[in-house]
């Protein structure tokens, strides 16, 4: 591993990610950068995206993103909104890792499927619904 991915990662660019033909050191790299800034600096691509009026207030807006990476999987995202306003009026958005395969892969083309995705059992890791279509929260919070 080269001495500064680990004692800089503070230098780490996204380009520098993409320039990297070692998938162990891609990973690592990808890792110290943060997946989710990597996802949002690079250019993803938005597969899915939903209308600011979705009977969802977290899914609002919500958008799917896709960052292919050269020979791994590609890294999904959802980006989501805090359905719960900041004392101060404003609204969070979270970035949430979503597995590309879950769902028989529904999970990397629709943002619902995905948001659905990331509810698992703590301990087996399970999907906590069988079909995503049954993901259909009565409170948000």
């Amino acid at each position: 591993m080269p001495q500064d991915v680990i004692c800089e990662p503070q230098n780490i660019t996204w380009q520098r990610i993409e320039a990297e033909t070692n998938s162990e050191i891609r990973r690592v790299l990808i890792a110290r950068y943060g997946a989710d800034n990597y996802v949002a600096d690079s250019g993803a691509i938005v597969v899915h995206e939903l209308p600011v009026d979705h009977e969802y207030v977290g899914l609002r807006t919500a958008r799917l993103l896709r960052k292919d990476v050269p020979d791994d999987e590609p890294i999904v995202y959802a980006d989501v909104l805090n359905s719960t306003p900041e004392p101060d009026g404003s609204v969070k958005r979270y970035m949430l890792r979503v597995d590309p395969n879950a769902y028989n892969g529904e999970a990397s083309r629709n943002l619902h499927a995905a948001v659905a995705s990331t509810w698992r059992d703590s301990i087996t890791g399970e999907l906590t619904y069988k079909r995503w279509q049954d993901y259909a929260p009565v409170a948000e919070s």
